[in-house]
């Protein structure tokens, strides 16, 4: 397990068919036993705007091993979504019916949708730029709101906004009523022990899950704009038709059980000449608190300073909290982020943080108080118009529990793990671009061994401007002694498709892509990509499991503009 990345895991699901079974192959060749429908992913999204005014659309998606007008899923897509959005109407700044996203302060009250990892080479990016109320039109299955919202303008300086909330979650059911768990309680309602937040509903007990909670949310935001600055309220209240009780752990003692939570906060943000000071501080039912509030100074027109200090208590409950942190939820958490941007001349670019933060209270897998360091280095080169070349070097140090076995105890011991990168982007002609990527990763637990990984590719871009067809592809070779010294990487990929694989093994990577403007206002997308691993000999585990050592991806998309 890497305390710095989100490990994968398998799946709950039937048991597995005989691997020797020829049926269970790659999935892009033959449809596997596995799952109950076909190993093919199907997405579907229509919408239509006027100028900035109305934004009306709907979106269907199938996951890969969902059925498909078949079995569970007789209506056909497993998730549907669909839109109504308008703008400026009287006095109403924005009215959203349907599926939506409300976004307010630095995230702390209320913040639906995705927030990007403020720590990055952009160090003046820790300021969250909340939307408001905007359109929901992509395929996550739990990151919206269904119902409605409406932004209503109380005059020049005020605006008030409320929504409301209503749709059913997928999570892991443990008791139902009339009933007895396995130690012969009379259960009276149903609980569930956890969200399951990955979409997925290719199994009978993946099925199990899916809309097995009620979700009911009602808010709304009061907001001043004066000159100079704006101040903002946020209210919001969850509930659940069931309860939640989660498996009982040491670290996870604070966290919120129960059937509906309240949270509350005031966010702020100043402008004074060159100086920005933002924040939000927030309050949940059980008085539990937490605050974050940052400063960006331009110094001159060549540097720039960004600070953000953070204090997040251990029984703070954001159901929604979205905000700036290291553990990846804002509660049990206190830190102080500073950052750097020079710019001496058009050519040079220096970005530098230091992340310094402490856990006051255990977390999963430190079984113990923690503390810890992140910092980043980074220097861009710009020589010509068509030519860049950035060096990158980032060092991360936390606390996590010791893999060794000792008598039973879990110690707590220091990991640490640096990357050095080297990136460089070349226009050969105005058609043809280049781009090429170094980097290496060291990773170590306590005093265990090093380990090591190494990553290079080399992309080539095409696009030409008088061809309807333009290409993208990549070749790359890596190499990791685990999974724990893994390399990311962005890949192109399809319109509405973020893709940021791991590499870890040791092998070759490619893909390429092909972007077909067939007639006007047409685009057809292409894509093909496949793993050679040279170390494997069965691909993934369990229910992904994958004899031979090629995992291959085949996609296609067509877009209509009308």
């Amino acid at each position: 397990s890497n305390p710095f990345g989100k490990d994968y895991y398998d799946p709950d699901g039937d048991p597995l068919p005989d691997l020797s079974d020829p049926a269970v192959v790659d999935s892009l060749r033959r449809n596997s036993k596995v799952y109950l429908g076909s190993p093919f992913r199907l997405y579907a999204r229509y919408r239509f705007r006027y100028r900035q005014n109305i934004s009306f659309g709907f979106t269907a998606e199938k996951d890969e091993g969902e059925e498909f007008f078949q079995g569970s899923q007789p209506q056909g897509f497993d998730y549907y979504s669909a839109h109504l959005f308008l703008r400026d109407v009287g006095r109403f700044k924005n009215i959203a019916v349907g599926d939506y996203q409300a976004q307010f302060g630095q995230g702390l009250v209320f913040w639906s949708g995705l927030a990007f990892a403020a720590k990055s080479s952009f160090t003046m990016n820790v300021k969250r730029n909340a939307t408001g109320l905007s359109p929901y039109t992509s395929v996550n299955e739990n990151l919206f709101l269904r119902g409605a919202a409406a932004t209503y303008s109380l005059g020049k300086r005020w605006e008030v906004t409320g929504f409301i909330s209503k749709k059913r979650i997928d999570g892991n059911i443990s008791s139902i009523p009339a009933g007895e768990d396995t130690l012969g309680t009379n259960i009276q309602e149903v609980t569930f022990s956890s969200f399951q937040e990955d979409g997925f509903h290719r199994t009978t007990n993946e099925l199990r899950k899916k809309d097995a909670i009620g979700e009911q949310i009602m808010g709304g935001h009061l907001r001043y704009v004066g000159r100079g600055f704006s101040i903002g309220a946020t209210a919001a209240h969850v509930d659940y038709d069931a309860n939640l009780q989660r498996n009982l752990q040491s670290y996870n003692q604070f966290e919120f059980n129960g059937k509906g939570n309240t949270t509350a906060g005031m966010d702020w943000n100043v402008l004074y000449r060159n100086l920005t000071w933002f924040g939000e501080a927030a309050m949940s039912t059980n008085g539990g608190m937490a605050i974050n509030s940052g400063l960006l100074v331009a110094l001159d027109k060549r540097v720039s300073l960004s600070m953000l200090f953070r204090d997040y208590g251990r029984d703070f409950h954001g159901l929604y909290s979205v905000a700036f942190s290291e553990g990846g939820s804002p509660w049990n958490e206190r830190g102080v982020y500073t950052g750097i941007e020079i710019r001496p001349n058009r050519k040079w670019t220096m970005n530098a943080y230091f992340d310094q933060f402490r856990f006051p209270w255990l977390r999963y897998q430190t079984d113990a108080p923690s503390a810890g360091f992140d910092w980043l280095a980074q220097v861009n080169w710009r020589p010509s118009r068509g030519t860049e070349l950035y060096v990158r070097a980032r060092h991360q140090n936390r606390a996590r529990n010791t893999t060794d076995d000792i008598d039973g105890i879990d110690f707590v011991v220091p990991v640490t793990q640096t990357n050095y990168r080297v990136n460089a982007t070349y226009k050969v002609s105005d058609a043809v671009s280049l781009r090429t990527r170094v980097e290496t990763v060291d990773y170590q637990s306590g005093s265990a061994p090093l380990e090591h990984g190494f990553l290079i590719y080399q992309d080539i871009v095409h696009r030409p401007l008088s061809s309807p067809l333009e290409l993208t592809l990549r070749f790359a070779l890596f190499e990791t002694d685990t999974y724990n010294s893994r390399l990311y990487a962005y890949e192109n990929d399809l319109v509405g498709v973020f893709s940021i694989p791991p590499y870890y093994g040791r092998g070759i990577r490619w893909y390429g892509m092909a972007r077909l403007t067939a007639i006007r206002r047409v685009d057809i997308w292409f894509r093909y990509g496949a793993w050679i691993f040279q170390d494997q000999t069965v691909i993934s585990s369990g229910l992904q499991e994958i004899p031979g050592n090629i995992r291959s991806d085949l996609k296609l998309q067509m877009r209509w503009k009308f």
